[in-house]
């Protein structure tokens, strides 16, 4: 797997064990069995956090605002420079606020 990656929920799902890369505490707690996975396991910070809070305030804005949890994986992407991988569309409508976050669909 490529280290600028993040895999999301959706994409965890189809993994098998042994398997590497990158995904959130997040992910984890929407589907615990990715812990079995060999991934490194990004925790959100204050930066993410504030960072999250801007993006949905901007997105509200716009009226186009996603689930919350998404907001934050969306920030810990950004701050950290790394492309998430999901199958979730709505990723994209932070590309309308955020020149920086790189989303790949599968």
């Amino acid at each position: 797997m490529e280290e600028g990656k993040v895999f999301d929920t959706n994409v965890l799902m189809r993994f098998k064990a042994g398997m590497g890369g990158k995904t959130t505490i997040i992910n984890i707690v929407e589907y615990p069995k990715a812990l079995s996975y060999n991934l490194e396991i990004l925790i959100p910070n204050l930066d993410d956090y504030n960072r999250a809070i801007k993006i949905m305030d901007l997105l509200l804005k716009i009226g186009q605002p996603i689930p919350a949890a998404d907001t934050i994986i969306a920030a810990i992407c950004i701050n950290r420079r790394l492309v998430l991988v999901t199958k979730d569309k709505h990723f994209k409508q932070v590309s309308l606020v955020e020149n920086g976050f790189k989303v790949e669909g599968v």
